[in-house]
Formats: structure tokens, sequence, C-alpha cells
């Protein structure tokens, strides 16, 4: 992973879902997803170039929206529900949004897990 430093203490918190927390002047590892995230604030790479924030995401592999990234959501869903593992899953019942990327190779945020596990769970519920 790439380290990057900051002139100043931050808490990062990235739309990828990782917490980052920088300390002036100390080098921290960013995993690469959230590269652009820290350099848009101001975070420099400790060596080599800085990622151009203003530069197009790859647009050879976009993220799913809509309708299907909420069927994506809810075959991973399925599929965490059927192996049932413990630490699949937090406190609350709801899976673990490092098991939901994992199998969708895509970030999710807290909100977005919430919304689209009580849907799936709502769908389920009308199938019985």
């Amino acid at each position: 992973m790439p380290e990057y430093t900051l002139n100043r203490n931050h808490l990062h918190r990235s739309t990828q879902g990782f917490t980052i927390k920088f300390e002036k002047g100390r080098p921290v590892h960013v995993p690469p997803a959230c590269e652009r995230e820290v350099v848009a604030f101001g975070a420099e790479r400790v060596d080599g170039d800085n990622p151009d924030v203003l530069a197009p995401e790859n647009v050879d592999d976009p993220t799913p929206v809509g309708q299907d990234r909420e069927a994506i959501l809810f075959a991973a869903f399925e599929q965490i529900v059927a192996v049932n593992d413990s630490k699949d899953f937090g406190a609350a019942g709801t899976p673990s949004i490092k098991a939901v990327e994992r199998l969708v190779k895509f970030g999710i945020d807290k909100k977005e897990l919430l919304e689209v596990w009580q849907a799936f769970r709502a769908s389920k519920d009308e199938a019985q």
C-alpha cells in the first residue's frame, strides 16, 4: 500500500468504507481505492507521484448503480445468509461491510448496507 503524509492531524472517513488516521508529518498506509480522496484534501505521497484527482476514473469497470447494484447486493446477502458464518454479521444481525465488499468487489457504506438489507429482508418476508 502506498504511504501518504499530511501537514495536520486528520481523521478521514472515506467513501470506500475505510477510516484513515493522519498524524502531522507521519507516513500512513492508504488503500489504493482511497488515494484520490486523500490527495484531494492535501495528502502527499511519500514516494512516487500523486494520482491526478481531476482525471476521470477507470471507465472500463464502472461501479454498478440502481437496480443492478441492488441485485448484486441481494446476491451477496443470499451467499452470506447461506454460509451463516458469525464473523460475517454484526451484533444487530446485519451483514458486515467487510463481508459484503469481499463478495461484491465494490465499496458500500453503512447507510446503503442497512437500506438494502432491509429491502432484502422485506422481500424474504413477502416470499414466505
